[in-house]
Formats: C-alpha cells, structure tokens, sequence
C-alpha cells in the first residue's frame, strides 16, 4: 500500500512536469506563430560576420516581412562606413503587398551602409534590427584623375584666357580625351592643355606649331598663379576661378570650381570655411536677354556630418536636426530667364562649412540630455545639385531664393513664405 502510494505520488509529479513543459511549449509556438520577421531584403543585407556585396549602387532599400506592416509605426535610417546619416526618410508600404516596405536612396558611393528598421505589424507585434551591406569599389580601367589635378587645370586655363586674350579668346569648356585635359580655341584654332600621363602643360596650333609644344609643368604654373593672385587679390577671390555656366564673381574664398560638358564640380577641397550668405553654389550668370525659362535647381545629400556638438544620447547627430543645417539640405532655388545650356546641369558639391557662429542654443535640435558645442562647429556634405524645368511660376514654386538671370534681381524666401527683393 505505501509502495502503490508512493508510485501514484511520484506519477503526478511527473505529470505535473510534463504538463508545464506542454504548456510553456505551446506559449511558445504560439508567440513564434505571431512575431514579425523578416523575409528578405533588397539589397540582402549580412549579419553575424557575413558581408553581402553589391556591384551597382542600390536605388532604394525594400524588406519584405512574415506580416502584414502598420504604416503609421515604421521606421528606417541607413548609415554610411564613418556613422554619417545618409536617409532616415519615412518608409511607404507598398501598394501591391502590405508586408513590405520601400525607402529611396540618394546616390551611393562605395563603402559599407547599416540598415536600422524599426517595423510594426497590423497584429502589434514589432522588430527593431538592422543589418549591412556593401557597395563595391567600381571597377575601372581608365586612370583616374585627381581632384587636385583637375583644379589646377582649370585655374591655369582661366588664368591663361584672363592674360592671353589674344591667343585663347572668350571663356571655353575643358574637354577631357585621355590622357589630354585641354581646352580647344576656334578663332585661333590653338589647343591648350595638360597631359594627364606626366602633369605637363603643352599647346598646339597658332605660334607653337602643328606639335604638342611643351611649356612647363602643372605645378610650376599653378604655384605661379597662385603667387600672383597673392599679390594682386588680397580677399582670394580671383577670375581665374571661375566657370561658363556659374556666375562665380561674388563666390566665397575657398570654394573651387571645374566644368566639363554640363557637369561642374565645385569643392572647398576637405577646408572649412566660412558659411556663405547666399548657398547657391552656382548661381547663372546674368543674361543679355529675357528666355522666359525658369529653373528649379534642388540639392540631394550623399553623405552630411556634423562636429563639434556632442550629446551623449546622440552619439551620431544627424546634420539634418539642426536648423542652419537642415535649411542647406532643404534649398531650393529657382531661377528666372534661365540659358536653355543650363537645363540640365549636374553640379557635383564636395564641401565644409565653418557654423561656429550659426550654431547656438536658439538653433540647437530638442534632444533628451545635455547638448555641448565644442568649437570649431563644422558641417561637411556630399551631394549633387540638380536643376528642372519648373512648371510653375518661381514665386509659387517655394524656392528658397529666387534670381531673374536677365536682370540680376533676387529675392529671399520669409518664414511667412512671402518673398523680399534683397538685390536689383
């Protein structure tokens, strides 16, 4: 009797066990059954140590998950390799499947990129991840010119058409046949350039002969100009910077700018300097006539880092917080009377601005914790600035500065969207 009493113990007992285990297994199941997940991801993305590699830059990023997504509580950011914000815009569901999500990308450049995701479903449940992946180095076979090189060329052929007149009459655009960056003259029918294989300078044509006539090296004649631009333009600004399609008189010192075809590439070259009264780093040059063209010329981020504002909740502050930032990546600028040449200009932005004196307290974002500045306060970007046909009046486009290419009026946008004239 005590042996079947402790049997019949002992069997509830285990019974008892095995109905938690059944149970907890079941609960489980059951919140597995519901959780969100994701599915897959375009590009795929690679965690724990794995890299996922693309050959082409992505357009967008698109996941794809196990439920149907509640639009009003998603969220993306993508990250580039040093910690810069590169998008953080709203997710859209897609029209034709509920469980997946799009986001647009600006243009990507070579490197790895983080992917933070914070999604929820219909049902309520929720994932907050993240994975990389990897945009690889473009594969090239021609030589690839420096930044510098390219800067120098330009400036030397400015300064050669500003002293020479008479050889390299009116402004021409530089043309770039490997390995000559050279600049081509019809009424003289001289050619003048740099031979990008040994940095030489050499012209052709006219006095010089039916051969490639050598001068002198790129970097003795571009420490030669800048020697006399010391001596003649105490502010930096001098014509030899200066382009066919931008209007570069009143352009900032340090700012340095090139053309080929219809795309200008303007840099401060990794300097900082002081942020400029008008942004518009390519404003049009004032026109003889009226075109009855009007142009909107819009700016997309690459990459924009901002430092010397530290919070320590915010190890990695998004440019686009602050409001003298935010205004930059925001411009538009629409332009009156515009030259048909310029409806499709590129311009390519590479630069750093100095905002010691525009950050402050009044411009700082509402962040949980305590906000320092540290100066220097400098904000550098990347980008392209894009320019349109505007199918609306400039005054209705909500253009940020409005110029008339024709009469060299500009007006500024006010925070009550009414517009001033601050130049005749």
């Amino acid at each position: 009797m005590k042996n079947e009493f402790i049997l019949n113990k002992h069997n509830n007992q285990v019974a008892w066990i095995i109905g938690w285990i059944v149970l907890i297994t079941l609960i489980i199941c059951t919140e597995s059954a519901y959780a969100i997940t994701l599915v897959k991801s375009d590009p795929a993305g690679g965690t724990g140590g794995r890299r996922s590699i693309v050959s082409t830059p992505p357009a967008q990023i698109q996941l794809w998950f196990s439920e149907n997504v509640n639009q009003a509580n998603i969220s993306l950011s993508v990250y580039a390799e040093d910690g810069s914000l590169v998008t953080d815009a709203t997710p859209q569901v897609t029209a034709n499947d509920p469980t997946s999500i799009i986001v647009p990308l600006p243009a990507l450049t070579a490197g790895l990129y983080t992917v933070e995701y914070y999604v929820t479903s219909t049902s309520g449940q929720s994932i907050n991840s993240e994975y990389t992946f990897r945009v690889k180095e473009e594969e090239n076979s021609s030589p690839v010119i420096s930044t510098q090189t390219l800067i120098d060329t330009e400036t030397l052929l400015n300064w050669a058409e500003n002293t020479y007149a008479e050889f390299f009459p009116d402004h021409q655009i530089t043309q770039n046949i490997e390995p000559w960056l050279f600049r081509h003259y019809p009424q003289t029918n001289i050619y003048a350039g740099v031979n990008t294989n040994d940095n030489n300078v050499y012209v052709l044509g006219g006095p010089w002969g039916n051969n490639p006539a050598f001068i002198d090296t790129l970097s003795n004649l571009s420490a030669l100009i800048a020697n006399s631009n010391n001596n003649n333009n105490g502010n930096g600004n001098n014509s030899n910077n200066r382009t066919p399609t931008c209007d570069t008189t009143n352009a900032p010192a340090g700012l340095l700018y090139t053309q080929n075809s219809t795309i200008v590439n303007v840099t401060t070259n990794g300097e900082c300097i002081p942020l400029p009264e008008n942004t518009n780093l390519c404003p049009i040059p004032q026109q003889t006539s009226a075109t009855g063209i009007s142009l909107i010329t819009f700016y997309t981020a690459t990459s924009s880092v901002i430092k010397g504002v530290e919070n320590p909740f915010y190890p990695a502050m998004s440019a686009s917080a602050f409001t003298p930032t935010r205004e930059i990546l925001e411009a538009q600028y629409c332009t009156i009377n515009a030259p048909e040449e310029t409806v499709s200009l590129i311009v390519n932005a590479d630069f750093c601005y100095d905002m010691t004196a525009e950050i402050n307290e009044s411009t700082l974002p509402i962040m949980r914790g305590t906000t320092t500045i540290n100066p220097p306060v400098t904000f550098a970007t990347k980008g392209v600035f894009k320019t349109v046909v505007s199918q609306r009046d400039c005054f209705a486009s909500g253009a940020t500065i409005i110029t008339d290419a024709a009469t060299g009026e500009m007006w500024k946008r006010q925070e009550d969207d009414s517009y001033i004239k601050v130049s005749n």
